[in-house]
């Protein structure tokens, strides 16, 4: 009869117990307990790193390059800030641009497979529904379609590159710099409450922004070295009916300008995407609708911001529509031909009446 367990398992068991002798195990549990601890070595001596809290200093460095460019621009150039405000925001922008082509060639890549994509919804949908002929349960059948039609995706993207991040990478290249460039402006005109902050305490109720604006203070630099950066040239290098670019437009005409400008940046860009996209489904269409729809919030919200804010933003908006039409001339969206919606009717008799 052969033995149940092999010589070599016995032998390392064993060796096993041989660490613990007959008078550990006659101790009480509580003694056992702390000799084992006692033996286990931990993984490491040292004491455990302490990750340091990130401060707005750490987290704001693209803000404070920004804050030490516009200050070697106005004063190298001597240029008001007037027009040092709009100059900031072109550079950005043409700095972006490129950018912004590799970004369009994406979009165009990803048009130009759609009707592969539409042929293999075709192919999956018959093997789909032969494959699985008795069942009833359309909720399966359509999982099965989309999990296929996924993959097909997914496949296609990563072999012409075109896939999510390269059609909308710009996007989140230009948001930092915007949101750097309006807090160095903020901070310049010596207003307190951050560019969020002031978004969120007229958005929300008090109580809510009470708790929110220590968080975005914290991530955003809220109210820190608001006097270091305060800059009294911006009361007197103003242009136009805003003399004064450290106190809020009292006609209110930025406010109604940015806008204007944002409104129109939100349909230039929902009919470009409608153009290259073959078919916008309802929920795409009402989200197209409620963001023009939030645009007007745009007028209330910016009343209380100085007009260098208002400037930048303004200049920002102005020189995105000039880049749209810019890349609407030269890397036009083209859409592919698509199969037809509906099917051709063949008549039922050669030479007779469809």
């Amino acid at each position: 009869m052969k033995p149940l367990l092999r010589p070599s398992i016995v032998s390392h068991f064993q060796s096993r117990l041989s660490i613990f002798p007959h008078s550990v195990l006659q101790l009480p549990s509580e003694s056992r307990a702390l000799l084992f601890r006692q033996r286990v070595a931990s993984f490491h001596a040292s004491t455990h790193r302490q990750v340091p809290v990130p401060t707005a200093e750490a987290l704001n460095w693209l803000e404070h390059a920004c804050f030490d460019a516009a200050h070697n621009l106005h004063a190298a150039s001597g240029i008001p800030w007037a027009y040092i405000i709009p100059l900031t925001a072109v550079g950005v922008r043409v700095l972006l641009f490129p950018f912004a082509v590799w970004n369009r060639r994406a979009q165009q890549r990803y048009l130009n497979i759609q009707p592969l994509l539409q042929a293999w919804l075709v192919k999956f949908r018959h093997s789909v529904y032969m494959n699985h002929a008795g069942s009833k349960d359309v909720a399966f059948l359509r999982r099965e379609l989309a999990w296929q039609m996924a993959g097909r995706k997914k496949f296609l993207t990563k072999t012409w590159k075109c896939g999510w991040w390269r059609r909308s990478y710009h996007i989140f290249l230009q948001l930092p710099l915007f949101v750097s460039w309006a807090e160095v402006y903020r901070r310049m005109a010596g207003m307190k409450q951050g560019f969020f902050s002031e978004l969120v305490s007229k958005a929300v109720p008090e109580s809510v922004s009470a708790a929110v604006n220590p968080w975005l203070g914290m991530i955003f630099g809220e109210a820190t070295s608001v006097k270091d950066a305060l800059e009294p040239s911006l009361a007197t290098e103003g242009m136009l009916w805003f003399q004064d670019l450290s106190v809020a437009d009292p006609t209110g005409y930025l406010s109604g300008i940015v806008m204007g400008l944002t409104c129109l940046n939100v349909l230039i860009s929902t009919r470009r995407a409608g153009k290259g996209r073959a078919r916008i489904n309802y929920i795409q269409r009402g989200l197209q609708v409620a963001v023009i729809g939030a645009t007007v919030a745009v007028y209330p919200w910016t009343l209380g911001m100085p007009a260098a804010v208002m400037l930048y933003w303004a200049s920002s908006l102005s020189t995105n529509i000039v880049s749209h039409v810019l890349m609407d001339l030269g890397w036009r969206l083209r859409a592919p031909p698509m199969a037809a919606k509906r099917k051709a009717r063949i008549p039922t008799k050669i030479g007779g009446n469809a």
